[in-house]
């Protein structure tokens, strides 16, 4: 009950600020989400993958191009074929993860980052930034995605992320939020 109420009320407060407002997609928009496990749903069942789950909640096409043990350098060279294939109006990317469990030195993996936001904005395409969290306590975003996302393109993962972000392109109501928010605790 107690994390129910503190899930709630993160999503609350971010619901409450006053952020940078991205562009409404239309239903049938090509989504794309790029990253390694997280994003692919290791362990879970396809439809589990928060990319499925997102596509579930807006009525957009969601492509999944998670590969798990991907690096962020990995994930950045396989955008631009993605990119010409899918044609997204947005790319949501969730990579780092296994450049920190590889210890990959941060300048490398911050520019595999930004090679990745230039290539998609330069493709006409919104990104949405997802935290990959530093290997240390209570780490919740990396400094190195701080320093790169605007608060537009900076989200959480899994359901919450995937309700708030549809609730950031108008496909979701906060009761929708709420929902989304309460179910998965």
């Amino acid at each position: 009950m107690r994390r129910r109420a503190l899930i709630a009320a993160c999503a609350l407060a971010a619901c409450n600020r006053k952020q940078a407002t991205a562009a409404a997609l239309p239903a049938g928009s090509s989504v794309l989400a790029l990253g390694d496990s997280i994003t692919f749903g290791t362990g879970a069942d396809s439809a589990a993958a928060y990319p499925a789950q997102l596509a579930a909640l807006t009525d957009w096409t969601v492509v999944n191009a998670g590969v798990p043990g991907d690096t962020a350098a990995q994930a950045s060279e396989r955008l631009p074929a993605l990119l010409l294939e899918h044609k997204p109006l947005l790319v949501i990317l969730s990579a780092g993860g296994n450049d920190f469990l590889r210890r990959v030195p941060a300048a490398e993996t911050e520019a595999a980052l930004r090679s990745a936001i230039a290539c998609a904005r330069n493709a006409g395409a919104q990104v949405m930034l997802v935290a990959v969290p530093q290997p240390t306590i209570g780490a919740a975003l990396g400094s190195i995605l701080a320093g790169l996302a605007t608060p537009t393109e900076a989200a959480g993962i899994g359901a919450l992320g995937a309700a708030l972000l549809a609730l950031a392109y108008g496909k979701l109501t906060y009761a929708g939020v709420k929902r989304a928010v309460l179910s998965t605790t």
